[in-house]
């Protein structure tokens, strides 16, 4: 059996005014403080990044 870890994130949209959640799977450990970005983005930044990376609770 795979085993896979998981980290959590959210996206909320502007256009519809909804928070969306996703989760991140990958084969190899991770925790949401130590991914970064790799490549340069128009959409993405490294703040923004760590922000839907951070989950909020209400």
């Amino acid at each position: 059996m795979k085993h896979f870890f998981t980290v959590p994130f959210h996206n909320f949209s502007t256009k519809d005014g909804e928070d969306w959640g996703y989760i991140l799977a990958t084969n190899l450990p991770v925790d949401a403080k130590d991914i970064k970005l790799k490549v340069t983005s128009d959409f993405l930044t490294e703040e923004r990044l760590q922000d839907i990376l951070h989950l909020h609770t209400t």
